[in-house]
């Protein structure tokens, strides 16, 4: 029986090579051979592949090759395997229909070989534009994402609310997500490789998840066409290609409110006011939205709730600037929760009237980041 394809790799850099392309690999396959992990064996690298019709992960791992070639194996077992095997080196001897994965002579697996033939072309990463810091751009990700829509509901109209919109303005990139209630926007710096200008909007937990795995990694590079529908985010050793989302983003900007024009603005310690979310929430019905009242009370706010028959009450303090003793606005605590928990330092809530949306912003302007969130109506005292 022929060798098709012979190597060893360090079992660490194959776990994490294997946990990468894994990621991508389709929950229910339209294809039986998307469930396997595609092993190309190139000279001293060995590309590891994991492709799903929309996403491909691919990652590189120093190999020492003794026989060239292609294989696909079945991709969660692969995966499972490598990452329970001890540190060492592990060897991938390929035959005509099993690889056998060992690690010294007293670890050894046989897997079998998945055809081939029906393997879809893996899509091209477009030329790079420009590299941002892997864990500023992982943090703004974060910062962003929790306004975007659950991906089960955004379908049909509102489908472009579950992706994240990048924006590449010269040395700038901006980040935003919404879901109507809520606005979130982060601009951080990158280094364009030429002058670019461009948006792209990224299925939120395929750029959450990736950005997530890419923390760390120094620099990620970004790279995507203003005609094309594909985008690569990628370091020296990891690549996402995926595509973009297909319908048209709000224009965020043109629905935030000034600040010059507010009413007035309290100023909080964001945890702690997160924390007292929390804790009045307690009485509220866990399978309803938990909608909350604060109540503006000179040196603090007061946050009161009502459930069915409980109440609560808690406060903290705050600086109210322009907003009377008990002047009253309700919000649902886990969207205001999501808004206030990026920000680092001070938070300033700039108020307009109980029922118009409030600007969200670090008290600290170097924090780049601004959040919109709508109150909600309530009719309890």
């Amino acid at each position: 029986m022929g060798r098709l394809m012979r190597l060893t790799a360090s079992r660490d850099e194959l776990a994490e090579a294997t946990r990468w392309a894994a990621r991508q690999l389709p929950a229910k396959p339209t294809m039986p051979v998307l469930a396997g992990l595609l092993l190309e064996a190139t000279g001293d690298t060995l590309f590891v592949s994991g492709y799903n019709r929309e996403t491909a992960g691919q990652a590189a791992v120093d190999s020492s090759t003794e026989e060239t070639g292609t294989a696909i194996v079945p991709g969660k077992l692969f995966a499972d395997i490598i990452a329970a095997l001890p540190t060492g080196i592990v060897e991938l001897d390929v035959t005509e229909h099993e690889m056998r994965v060992s690690l010294g002579d007293r670890e050894q697996y046989n897997l079998p070989l998945m055809p081939d033939r029906d393997y879809p072309a893996l899509p091209a990463a477009p030329a790079a534009n420009g590299t941002v810091g892997a864990d500023e751009f992982a943090a703004a990700i974060s910062d962003v994402s929790g306004a975007a829509m659950a991906l089960n509901d955004a379908v049909g109209a509102n489908e472009a609310l579950g992706s994240i919109r990048i924006t590449a303005d010269g040395d700038q990139l901006t980040i935003a997500a919404t879901d109507r209630y809520r606005i979130a926007v982060r601009t951080i710096a990158w280094t364009p490789e030429r002058n670019v200008t461009g948006n792209l909007l990224i299925p939120t937990p395929v750029l959450g998840a990736a950005a997530k795995a890419l923390a760390g990694a120094g620099k990620v590079q970004l790279a995507f066409n203003e005609q094309g529908s594909n985008v690569a985010i990628q370091t020296d050793r990891l690549t996402l290609i995926t595509r973009t989302t297909d319908t048209k983003f709000p224009d965020v900007h043109a629905l935030m409110p000034t600040e010059d024009t507010a009413t007035g603005s309290l100023q909080v310690d964001p945890g702690e006011l997160i924390k007292a979310l929390s804790r009045a929430s307690l009485v509220t019905d866990k399978s309803k939205a938990r909608n909350l009242r604060l109540t503006m009370r000179g040196d603090h706010v007061d946050i009161s709730a009502r459930g069915d028959g409980p109440t609560s009450r808690t406060a903290v303090d705050a600086d109210i600037d322009g907003l009377g003793d008990d002047y009253a606005i309700a919000f649902n605590a886990t969207y205001l929760a999501s808004v206030l928990s990026p920000i680092g330092g001070p938070a300033r809530i700039s108020v307009y009237t109980p029922l118009k949306p409030v600007l969200v912003q670090p008290a600290d302007t170097d924090q780049d980041y601004t959040a919109v969130l709508m109150p909600v109506r309530l009719t309890h005292a």
